[in-house]
């Protein structure tokens, strides 16, 4: 099983860290340290959470592997069914009544502001897998503060301004257009910020060249025609599910052959697969590379392929979200190593993993992996590329800072 060999390359990076500062980790024999995940495993989320699961759990195998100090790592997996509401209250019971040390999630952005109101209150640290928009991490609309929640999921913030940049360079665009869902907040957040990157690579988007739709539109014909009337040199797409990939097909189904890119809704088989081979080139920042060729990372490929398969029996592929939940479960095992854990006192104990995580520098999937002073991602930005076969090549990658 190619998967072999991915188990002593995991157990290498877990154990990396492992006494740092030249003492003994303290040991956590016959304890476990207990996690909890909200995920949208089904619903309008089903996109995400199914992977998001599927990385968490292959994380959890992997981890207690190896081990933490002598102890093991658990994650109960809690399906919000894509319901703000019901993330919430499942929020509520993992902390208050299974007692988790940490959070993972939500999968959604509508359900983030409330589950990581629940953490903060609770003071439990909670690491976003999936949330790319403004506000989750820093200078968040969170009462009390942000100073318990992370993300390890790459902000668009920085990905479209990389994107861009990048796009900029290869063909010189001087004008250009952007379409977004106007009723979806992540779309309307990705084009201020497509609009400012445009204008600080010196390309202009007039008035008509902000295009929204409905997030619930599945047809483009007449605004894709509105599109190529404007004679403009580069498209932005913002986006959900398949969205995206519908755009542009009917883009190149009606004759624009200029570049496009998009926010993290590109990032996705689905939006991938719905482009077809008209997706060709269309590229977007991104968290995560599946070819990435350090050790971390083909462990974890390997692994998942030979664990997850589809209905034919063929090896699953992960993607980005996989790899960001995957990855969540290694940041927290190795915060948990370095913590000095009591478990006699949930509080102690969640208040001294929070500052453990602070510390923590790991190569993960997505590239070696710290937070940053405000508990944001700090790793390698990848722009990749609709490949036309459902899946990407990468363009470029940009060193984490």
């Amino acid at each position: 099983m190619r998967g072999s060999a991915g188990v002593g390359a995991v157990a290498l990076v877990l154990t990396a860290c492992i006494g740092q500062g030249g003492s003994a980790p303290t040991s956590y024999a016959g304890k476990t340290i207990a996690l909890g995940a909200v995920l949208s495993v089904t619903g309008a989320g089903v996109n995400y959470g199914p992977q998001q699961k599927k990385g968490i759990d292959l994380a959890v195998e992997k981890v207690n592997q190896a081990g933490v100090n002598g102890g093991r790592i658990s994650v109960v997996v809690q399906d919000d069914t894509s319901d703000p509401q019901l993330a919430t209250t499942e929020t509520e019971t993992l902390v208050n009544t299974k007692h988790v040390l940490g959070l993972i999630g939500p999968t959604l952005t509508i359900a983030a502001t409330s589950v990581h109101t629940v953490a903060q209150a609770k003071q439990t640290p909670v690491l976003a897998t999936s949330e790319t928009g403004r506000q989750v991490v820093g200078d968040c609309p969170v009462a009390g503060g942000c100073g318990y929640i992370f993300r390890d999921s790459l902000g668009e913030a920085v990905a479209i301004p990389a994107n861009v940049k990048a796009a900029a360079n290869r063909s010189h665009p001087r004008t250009g257009l952007i379409f977004y869902a106007g009723d979806y907040t992540p779309s309307v957040e990705a084009r201020d910020t497509f609009k400012q990157a445009f204008a600080d690579n010196g390309i202009t988007v007039a008035s008509a060249g902000l295009l929204a739709f409905s997030k619930h539109d599945t047809d483009f014909k007449a605004m894709v025609t509105s599109a190529r009337d404007l004679k403009v040199d580069i498209w932005a797409i913002s986006a959900l599910g398949d969205r995206p990939g519908a755009i542009i097909a009917e883009a190149r189904a009606q004759g624009y052959t200029g570049p496009i890119i998009g926010d993290d809704s590109f990032n996705s088989y689905t939006a991938s697969h719905t482009a077809g081979k008209a997706g060709v080139g269309a590229q977007a920042g991104s968290g995560y590379w599946l070819g990435n060729a350090d050790a971390a990372n083909q462990s974890f490929v390997d692994a998942y392929k030979a664990k997850y398969k589809d209905s034919k029996g063929n090896a699953e592929i992960p993607d980005e979200v996989a790899a960001q939940a995957y990855s969540a479960v290694l940041l927290f095992a190795e915060a948990a190593r370095n913590a000095n854990l009591g478990f006699t006192d949930v509080a102690t104990d969640r208040a001294a993993l929070r500052s453990a995580l602070e510390r923590v520098s790991l190569a993960t999937p997505l590239g070696q992996f710290s937070f940053t002073g405000a508990h944001d991602a700090q790793q390698p930005i990848w722009i990749n590329a609709m490949d036309g076969k459902g899946g990407f090549t990468n363009v470029t990658s940009i060193p984490a800072g």
